[in-house]
């Protein structure tokens, strides 16, 4: 078990420092990068859309139900199309399309792992509320002002 931890370890961190040099490379030659919070933000809410879309495509029932997840998964393949140009026209084609590649993968992974960690950190955060008890004073002075 711990080899397999040591391995994700490792590619996690050669993933990273490849990302890295990729980003410095294409900022020197091009003046843009591919690896930026802009980015990350916009594949993230494109794969929102996608799994809003398709979680309601499954779960309707009649053939009627279908149109909204189908609206939600054509959004989100607008922006994953919005990304793609600008990446084709910020660079060249052989680094826009492995550059897209790369972003696409690295960036839909984090934002899938994200999703779900946000969705823990609340579910800790409420757990932790829900423990706490309310605070009686007993003794206050009325004519005692704070501020």
């Amino acid at each position: 078990m711990l080899e397999k931890a040591i391995f994700i370890l490792a590619g996690c961190v050669a993933v990273a420092i490849a990302a890295t040099l990729f980003n410095w490379h294409c900022d020197k030659r091009f003046k843009y990068r591919f690896f930026s919070k802009k980015m990350f933000f916009l594949l993230g809410f494109a794969l929102c859309l996608w799994m809003a879309g398709t979680a309601i495509r499954i779960k309707g029932g009649q053939p009627d139900d279908d149109l909204p997840g189908y609206i939600l998964i054509g959004a989100s393949a607008v922006v994953f199309w919005w990304i793609l140009f600008l990446n084709f026209t910020r660079t060249n084609l052989v680094y826009g399309f492995f550059g897209s590649i790369a972003q696409i993968a690295v960036f839909s992974t984090l934002s899938y792992a994200g999703i779900f960690s946000a969705i823990l950190a609340v579910g800790i955060g409420l757990a932790l509320v829900s423990l706490f008890e309310p605070v009686y004073v007993m003794n206050r002075r009325k004519d005692f002002k704070c501020g």
